[in-house]
């Protein structure tokens, strides 16, 4: 149809700038067409970050870094501009997210934590851990649970467990505030989980036992 054949030349087309130019010089149109660019660069920049978490979880991590990295060149310009937009900032505090998480399942994790430092940064900015949006307030928490993570596997228990302890409370928040929410049940689902652990693991066994007896009371629930 001639509505997808115009939406295919103009996905095209952006491809061509975005291969061949860099972002920042659109940056000096007019509010109008600056506007239009933003939009069709946020979409590619979702579109890289989509590719990046699926070749992810099929371990073909050298390619998921390169999506990574163009989508990040993409987003950095645009959230560095005095009024970048809520989306764009959280779309890279979510593609910074996403690369940390995929530096973390490739054994790379000191490199990883830079990156869920710097997406909290982002985060915070945008009001997190404060419920006036609670979507990055619940990407504030599942960043927090993937740095706890990263802490563990270096062997930092208390540092590990302060992060876990954070998201925990995070996302209890979000979760009062919106019973349901799927990104905060599935990241205080990860952080019930490790203080569990953290816990049996320091001999205190009645609260971890409580804290499974939670575990199973979220997945059930999910």
């Amino acid at each position: 149809t001639f509505k997808g054949f115009f939406f295919f030349f103009l996905f095209s087309f952006l491809m061509l700038l975005w291969l061949r130019f860099p972002v920042l010089p659109l940056l000096h149109l007019r509010p109008p067409l600056l506007g239009g660019v933003v939009l069709l660069v946020l979409g590619l920049a979702t579109a890289l970050q989509l590719r990046a978490s699926v070749l992810g979880s099929e371990a073909r991590f050298p390619e998921a870094f390169a999506a990574g990295d163009a989508g990040l060149a993409l987003l950095r310009p645009l959230a560095a501009m005095p009024d970048a937009t809520l989306n764009v900032q959280r779309g890279l505090g979510e593609s910074l997210h996403l690369y940390g998480f995929n530096l973390l399942r490739s054994g790379q994790v000191e490199k990883s934590i830079e990156h869920f430092q710097e997406a909290r940064q982002i985060f915070s900015k945008l009001g997190a851990p404060g419920l006036a949006d609670l979507a990055n307030a619940a990407l504030y928490g599942s960043s927090a649970v993937w740095m706890g993570e990263a802490f563990e596997t270096l062997g930092n228990v208390a540092q590990s467990r302060a992060s876990y302890q954070e998201a925990y409370a995070v996302t209890t928040s979000v979760l009062d505030a919106m019973p349901g929410h799927s990104t905060a049940m599935s990241a205080k689902a990860i952080a019930v989980g490790a203080l569990g652990r953290l816990e049996a693991n320091d001999g205190r066994i009645g609260r971890a036992i409580e804290l499974s007896a939670e575990h199973a009371d979220i997945y059930r629930a999910m």
